[in-house]
């Protein structure tokens, strides 16, 4: 018998909700305002293909392309995400 290693991809996302509503898929039924376009998530969490993971507030560099930062959580954002800084 031969083993093989599946790969899981991990999706982080900074909402406790969403990672409710993808691990509870009776839930998904109650949420209209979902595009049915991006109904196909459901059905990858179910096949364990994709697994929802929680990203800290303090590591999410995504926050610099959504919302207004001090600068040093800027600089933070900058540096998880490898971008260089340039002052001019």
């Amino acid at each position: 018998m031969l083993g093989f290693v599946e790969d899981k991809y991990v999706l982080y996302v900074d909402s406790q909700s969403v990672i409710h509503i993808g691990n509870d898929p009776t839930f998904h039924n109650s949420s209209m305002h979902f595009d049915v376009r991006y109904h196909w998530i459901c059905d990858v969490l179910v096949a364990k293909l994709l697994e929802l993971a929680e990203v800290h507030i303090d590591d999410n560099g995504s926050d610099m392309m959504i919302k207004v930062l001090p600068r040093g959580k800027f600089e933070t954002c900058c540096n998880i995400t490898s971008l260089a800084i340039s002052s001019t």
